[in-house]
């Protein structure tokens, strides 16, 4: 998931591999994600998933009939998913998301739970764009789960919070923002039986208006826009979206 002048999403993923289910299965139920890529890719693809992670999602949409391919940076991510399809549906590879380059056309590509924040650079995230142009086929559809950053609800710019992961286990994170450079540094705290680990991330988030300009300079025009995977509109208030692109006329033709 990192580009030359990432954050270490490669560190992260080696880190958290085997808690990442645990860690996101409250904040990220799988089967409304699955739904709606589902409907988009008519049960054909192929499928692109960048950063495929531990395949949460990549298997589920694989068990219905669509081939996934999933490059991922971590190797440790990559084994987790390895492990989990016993059916071999989905086909992973260890590569960056921002750099990476597949002999193939998909159908549909797509990219959840701010995955693509990992890349902490603003030409890193455009280098990813221009990658999903490339492979994107001339009626294909790219889609994109950020979160919307909430600095008009909580100007602070250091946050902590604390929750639980879907075993039950407390994790706390401690946040710190830079609104210059558009970075959050976090670390996340998960406490076990054997005490407390840390993992440390950090992201660079976007805008809405700059993402649509990142992907219009890539060749990808916005077609919907919801705050959910159920179809929610865009609010004032909305923490998260889901943003659907199409290629720009004659993108494909001069491929």
């Amino acid at each position: 998931m990192s580009g030359g002048e990432a954050c270490g999403a490669s560190d992260y993923g080696e880190n958290i591999a085997g808690d990442y289910d645990a860690f996101v299965g409250l904040h990220a139920p799988v089967d409304p994600v699955v739904e709606f890529l589902h409907s988009l890719v008519g049960g054909v693809g192929p499928a692109l998933e960048l950063g495929g992670g531990t395949g949460r999602v990549a298997i589920p949409l694989g068990e219905r009939g669509v081939a996934v391919h999933a490059p991922e940076v971590s190797p440790a991510m990559c084994r987790e998913l390895v492990n989990k399809d016993v059916q071999r549906l989905v086909r992973p590879v260890v590569a960056d998301m921002s750099e990476f380059s597949l002999d193939i056309e998909f159908g549909l590509i797509y990219t959840v739970f701010n995955s693509f924040l990992f890349l902490t650079s603003r030409r890193a995230q455009a280098r990813c764009l221009a990658a999903v142009a490339r492979h994107l086929r001339a009626d294909g559809t790219f889609v994109i789960e950020i979160a919307i950053p909430d600095f008009h609800l909580n100007p602070s710019l250091s946050r902590v919070s604390l929750t639980r992961s879907a075993d039950g286990s407390p994790m706390m994170d401690i946040a710190t923002i830079d609104p210059v450079a558009q970075l959050i540094e976090a670390n996340h705290l998960l406490f076990g039986p054997d005490g407390i680990r840390v993992v440390p991330l950090t992201m660079r988030y976007v805008s809405l208006s700059e993402l649509d300009l990142m992907a219009e300079s890539a060749g990808l025009l916005l077609t919907e826009r919801c705050s959910g995977w159920d179809g929610s509109p865009v609010t004032r208030y909305s923490v998260s979206a889901v943003s659907v692109y199409q290629p720009a006329q004659g993108v494909g033709s001069t491929r």
